[in-house]
Parts: structure tokens; C-alpha cells; sequence
């Protein structure tokens, strides 16, 4: 294996250890439960990449590029959502927005409009 297929496995495995470490105190804490939400998408946004740069085929290779679009959806919005509530802003349309961007991503992500295919490269 080379660097380019082991590196987004390792963030992924970085992110999940984060995440039972972060889980291991106060989860009541709205707080605390978004920065899961955003570890826990980072955490599978790396093995998504992973199964995508290790995929035997490019069948294979696609339908992890579009898992891994819904998951940066998810780690995007997460941290939108985790800073806004660390800062101390009130719910408001940004919010809405945010969340409507994520259920936007995760059904338009399967579909063929985001990734309509993929291609061997020199690199992987």
C-alpha cells in the first residue's frame, strides 16, 4: 500500500479515537453531541476515501466517491452547526440553511448529478 491509499485511513482511525474520547464525557451536552456528529463524519469521510483509493474497480470506486460526498456534507454542516453553538448564536435561518444544504447533499449524492463517473489516473 502507498501513502496515498494508507494516509485518508489513518485520519479516519485519528477521528474515530478522537471520537471515544470526546464520548467518554458529558453526552447530554448539546455541545459535546454535535462535535461527535463532526468527529464521526470525519472519522467515516476518511475510511470513505479509503475503500474509494483501495476500490479493486471503478464501479466499486464510485459508489465510495458518493458515500464520501454525503459524508462531507455531514462533517461540513456539523462544524457550521458546533461553532455556532460554541459562540453562543441563537438558532436561525443559517441553521435551516445548513441543515437543508445537508438533506440536499445526501439525496443528490447517490444520484449521477454530483459524480456522474470515474477514471484511472497516473496517481491512484
Amino acid at each position: 500500500m502507498t501513502a496515498y491509499q494508507v494516509l485518508p485511513l489513518l485520519q479516519g482511525l485519528f477521528s474515530s479515537v478522537l471520537f471515544f474520547l470526546v464520548a467518554r464525557h458529558d453526552q447530554r451536552s448539546t455541545l459535546n453531541r454535535l462535535f461527535l456528529l463532526f468527529l464521526g463524519g470525519m472519522a467515516f469521510w476518511g475510511f470513505s476515501i479509503g475503500g474509494m483509493r483501495l476500490s479493486p474497480n471503478l464501479q466499486q470506486a464510485l459508489w465510495w466517491e458518493r458515500a464520501s460526498l454525503s459524508l462531507i456534507g455531514l462533517t461540513g454542516v456539523a462544524f457550521y452547526l458546533f461553532v455556532r453553538r460554541y459562540i453562543g448564536l441563537r438558532w436561525s435561518w443559517g441553521g435551516y440553511l445548513a441543515v437543508g444544504f445537508l438533506v440536499v447533499t445526501v439525496v443528490v449524492a447517490p444520484t449521477g448529478l454530483l459524480v456522474e463517473g470515474m477514471a484511472q489516473d497516473v496517481y491512484g
